[in-house]
């Protein structure tokens, strides 16, 4: 009767123990997956490395069309088997190899560099804003890639969506 409390007890703990780890490695995915649609200020992108929307539609990061020897910086969609590019960063200052950096200055200013030759091929707009304070660029849904104020997302410093392209996009 006391080996059968005991086996029991056991039989609860493990159960415990496995449902207390199944729920922290799912809310670690979870806060890693929501963590992939923003950019922090000084954090780098690399090529093979993307920033991806929150419900996966979109992703920034680094591409070379076909047929050719040219890499860009640019948001595509995520899910469509054919690669099709909504809005290209470095559209007339490609890079030509695979050493491109894309980082998000302490400023709000996202900088696309050769890590190579140290060049910096394009950046963003510069705001009007003298000063920001930790600044974070998103990704979101609709395709846009917005820069914005810590809390103040409603007021973007900088956006793609105000630089278009030859690509219209549903909203």
């Amino acid at each position: 009767m006391v080996t059968d409390t005991l086996m029991e007890g056991t039989r609860v703990t493990k159960t415990k123990l496995i449902f207390g780890f199944l729920v922290a490695l799912y809310t670690s995915i979870t806060c890693i997956h929501a963590a992939n649609s923003t950019l922090s200020a000084n954090q780098t992108i690399r090529y093979n490395e993307t920033i991806v929307s929150p419900q996966e539609t979109f992703e920034l990061g680094f591409f070379s069309p076909a047929n050719s020897t040219n890499h860009y910086v640019g948001i595509s969609y995520k899910k469509i088997s054919k690669h099709t590019v909504v809005w290209v960063a470095n559209r007339n200052a490609p890079l030509t190899n695979t050493s491109g950096e894309l980082t998000l200055s302490l400023q709000g200013v996202l900088v696309l560099r050769d890590a190579t030759t140290g060049k910096i091929l394009w950046s963003s707009a510069n705001s009007s804003r003298a000063s920001v304070m930790n600044p974070i660029g998103q990704l979101l849904d609709t395709g846009n890639f917005i820069i914005y104020e810590e809390g103040d997302q409603e007021n973007p410093i900088w956006q793609s969506f105000d630089f278009l392209t030859d690509t219209l996009l549903e909203v």
